[in-house]
């Protein structure tokens, strides 16, 4: 099936997102609920919305970062009650975004990302309202080369967020802003689907890589983890990237998340593949 509309009925609906979801995102299919089957549902990137842009949900299986889709214009009220994971939530475009009534009581979010200052003076009034009085705003910033990323506040220490790259890119060494900027986590989806990427030498700054960083990165070949204490590697960080034949790490512990085990081609046959 593809541009094909699913409609189930409403008490299988998330059950069934969360089995096909692959299917949903593939093949652009859209599924409704029974009860009404005019109002479709997308799944991009972990989240849930219907064609009026409302947020629906967040599925639990995503990252500790989500990008919300461009469509998205709105959050709505228990979207994000399951996402026990996500902390940071990335805000789409630079268009102002309705924050529904306690959409933010009782989750697990501690930043919003803003990308303008619009935006976040938008956000800034309907914050309390929205059940997030202790929820930091930040700004995402975007470097001249097309890299985007963002800093948070994490128990004192300020954690910069690598949220986006160009898509052209075919290595990278951690180094963005000419060098005045040092990277600690490779956010979710950051690289994803970066045909071009062929090797990634991680600076020592880097402690963790987050959900689907490298997901469907085609060419990419090779990857040097230099940390040298520890690094967090999350879960389907490298699904998908058919060509990868090593990842490398000079850190003492590594933490796989979800027990994630990367798939890593066997560089003598061409056929066969091997666990990380």
């Amino acid at each position: 099936l593809s541009n094909c509309k699913i409609i189930v009925k409403d008490n299988v609906f998330d059950e069934f997102i969360m089995k096909n979801g692959q299917v949903l995102t593939a093949y652009n299919n859209t599924v409704a609920m029974e009860s009404n089957p005019d109002d479709g549902y997308r799944l991009t990137n972990g989240a849930i919305y219907n064609d009026s842009g409302e947020l629906y949900k967040i599925i639990s299986t995503a990252g500790t970062s989500i990008i919300l889709p461009d469509e998205v214009n709105k959050i709505c009220s228990g979207s994000l009650t399951d996402a026990k994971r996500v902390e940071n939530l990335i805000l789409p475009g630079e268009d102002d975004i309705v924050l529904e009534k306690d959409c933010l009581k009782d989750t697990s979010i501690k930043t919003l990302v803003c990308n303008s200052e619009k935006q976040l003076d938008s956000i800034s009034s309907m914050i309390e309202d929205a059940g997030g009085k202790n929820v930091e705003l930040v700004i995402m910033n975007t470097t001249s080369d097309g890299y985007s990323y963002y800093t948070v506040n994490r128990d004192g220490e300020q954690i910069v967020m690598l949220a986006k790259v160009p898509e052209n890119v075919e290595e990278f060494d951690g180094t963005i802003a000419d060098g005045t900027v040092s990277i600690n986590t490779i956010g979710t989806y950051a690289f994803a689907n970066c045909n071009s990427l062929k090797w990634v030498n991680l600076p020592e700054s880097v402690t963790k890589i987050e959900y689907g960083a490298f997901m469907n990165c085609k060419a990419l070949q090779g990857v040097l983890i230099n940390a040298k204490e520890s690094i967090v590697i999350g879960n389907r960080s490298f699904d998908g990237c058919d060509s990868l034949r090593f990842i490398a790490s000079n850190a003492m512990k590594c933490t796989m998340i979800d027990d994630y085990d990367p798939v890593i081609r066997d560089v003598n046959d061409t056929e066969n593949k091997q666990r990380f």
